[in-house]
């Protein structure tokens, strides 16, 4: 491998690990959603478009809250959206869900987590950013 090659493989190796490396959590990875609160997800707001929770009803912020774990007084925004991984991904036909919320009393919204989950209901893994 020539010098070249090797530092360009060490930095993408290394920007890899910073940007996808770091928050992931898969502690809830095999967990499933119930059903009504996919179904609340789902049908609250359309794909790729973020929304501030006060436009919805409570019964949508519930559950949201509740797939969260995040208390619904907290929330601030969701958005939703489908994976566009390639034929042969695992995240491939997979689905996402983002919130931001506020992480601490008084944090004013500074939290923001992403789930990734199958079509089934079940969780892949969590991301906090």
């Amino acid at each position: 491998m020539t010098r070249i090659a090797y530092i360009a493989a060490l930095f993408t190796v290394t920007v890899c690990t910073a940007v996808w490396g770091d928050g992931i959590d898969r502690s809830r990875a095999g967990e499933r959603l119930l059903v009504h609160e996919m179904m609340q997800m789902e049908t609250c707001v359309e794909p790729m478009r973020t929304i501030l929770v006060d436009q919805l009803p409570i019964v949508d912020v519930s559950a949201i809250g509740r797939a969260f774990g995040v208390p619904p007084a907290r929330l601030r925004q969701f958005r939703r959206g489908y994976s566009l991984a390639p034929d042969g991904h695992p995240l491939r036909q997979t689905r996402w869900y983002t919130v931001w919320y506020e992480a601490f009393p008084g944090s004013n919204g500074d939290g923001k987590m992403t789930m990734r989950v199958s079509n089934d209901g079940t969780i892949i893994e969590q991301r906090h950013w």
